[in-house]
C-alpha cells in the first residue's frame, strides 16, 4: 500500500485544548487503497486534572548534556466520563473516569526544534490551567 500518513496537531487558545488527528487507514471497500480519517476533540482546559513534563538529556563524552526527549503528558476528567452508581446500602457514589494524552518527542523522532515546542506547549499549558482553575 506504500506510505501511510500520520499527523497530529495540539493547540490552545487559553481555554481549551483542541486535538486534531489524522491518518491513512485501510480502505475496506478497496483493499489495495487507503483512506484518510480525521478527527477533532476540544477538551476546556478546566478539564485537565494532572499534568506532566519530563526531560531527557543525554550525557555526552565531553562531560556537556544534550537533550534527548521531551514527554508531555495530560490527564483529563470531564463530566460526560463519569457515572453515578447505587452501591449495595442504597447510597449512590460517582465514579469518574480520567483519560490521559501523551505527547512525546525525542532526537529521532522529530528532532530539537521539535522538541523545544513540546516544552514550550507544556509550559504554556500549565500557565493556562494554573489560571483556569485556580
Amino acid at each position: 500500500m506504500g506510505e501511510s500518513l500520520w499527523q497530529e496537531v495540539a493547540v490552545s487558545d487559553g481555554h481549551r485544548l483542541i486535538l486534531w488527528h489524522g491518518d491513512d487507514e485501510a480502505d475496506e471497500e478497496n483493499p489495495q487503497g487507503l483512506m484518510f480519517s480525521s478527527s477533532v476533540r476540544t477538551i476546556p482546559l478546566t478539564a485537565i486534572v494532572d499534568q506532566g513534563l519530563r526531560h531527557r538529556f543525554r550525557a555526552e563524552p565531553d562531560g556537556s548534556r544534550s537533550m534527548h526527549a521531551v514527554l508531555l503528558y495530560l490527564s483529563t476528567q470531564t463530566p460526560e466520563r463519569s457515572m453515578t452508581e447505587l452501591t449495595e446500602a442504597n447510597e449512590t457514589r460517582s465514579v469518574q473516569y480520567v483519560e490521559t494524552y501523551r505527547f512525546s518527542k525525542s532526537v529521532t523522532d522529530g528532532g530539537l526544534a521539535q522538541m523545544q515546542r513540546l516544552l514550550q506547549f507544556g509550559r504554556a499549558l500549565s500557565g493556562f490551567t494554573r489560571g483556569v482553575q485556580g
